[in-house]
């Protein structure tokens, strides 16, 4: 009787080991699946943040260069201890001093 509880009892604990390795693969396999959807989803959004994030720089660049087409550069105008409004008097001042005619907006 003995032998027979100790072969009833390795079939049990078999069992029992079977069943536990399947659900330990069910639901390890399920989490994974559910991380994977999740990551495919973040990737996704990712890819699309950097192509936004692309398109603002570019936007961005061009419209720095568009500002700078329409900028003046003077040479030879010492700007040390100078404010922006005191550098515009002088070269304003400059201008009309050469004899040419000066519409400003300022």
């Amino acid at each position: 009787m003995d032998k027979n509880m100790e072969l009833l009892w390795a079939k049990l604990e078999d069992k029992l080991n079977h069943h536990t390795l399947t659900i330990t693969t069910a639901v390890t396999t399920n989490v994974m699946e559910a991380i994977n959807d999740k990551m495919d989803s973040i990737i996704q959004e990712n890819d699309k943040l950097k192509t936004q994030i692309t398109k603002l720089e570019q936007k961005l660049d061009q419209m720095e260069i568009d500002k700078r087409k329409k900028n003046l550069v003077f040479f030879g105008v010492d700007e040390k201890g100078k404010r922006e409004c005191e550098l515009v008097d002088y070269i304003k001042e400059v201008i009309v001093d050469a004899g040419l005619q000066l519409d400003s907006q300022k």
